[in-house]
């Protein structure tokens, strides 16, 4: 199976609030808190993407490590491609 992606270009200061997130869910919303002074309100039928957004900081730093174990040619080139542009991605550029 073949896998398209597209290039993101990269921000000048491409940073993200570093983890833990916290998710939590009450009764009318669900809240991503990424540290004490920003949270984030979602509807209670988004939970499925709050819950990975809250991930994310814990896959990335995942993400990373596998990249770092097999970034000395272990890695199968089908992957290797995979991991560099979801890990850029994420960071806001291009692999």
């Amino acid at each position: 199976m073949s896998t398209t992606a597209t290039a993101i270009p990269a921000s000048p200061a491409a940073r993200h609030t570093p983890g833990p997130w916290r998710f939590t869910c009450n009764a009318s919303r669900i809240e991503l808190k990424t540290d004490a002074m920003h949270s984030y309100a979602f509807s209670l039928s988004d939970e499925a993407n709050a819950r990975l957004i809250a991930a994310a900081p814990e896959l990335l730093a995942a993400l990373e490590e596998v990249w770092s174990f097999w970034a000395g040619g272990d890695c199968p080139p089908e992957l290797e491609e995979k991991i560099k542009l979801a890990i850029a991605s994420a960071k806001g550029g291009a692999a």
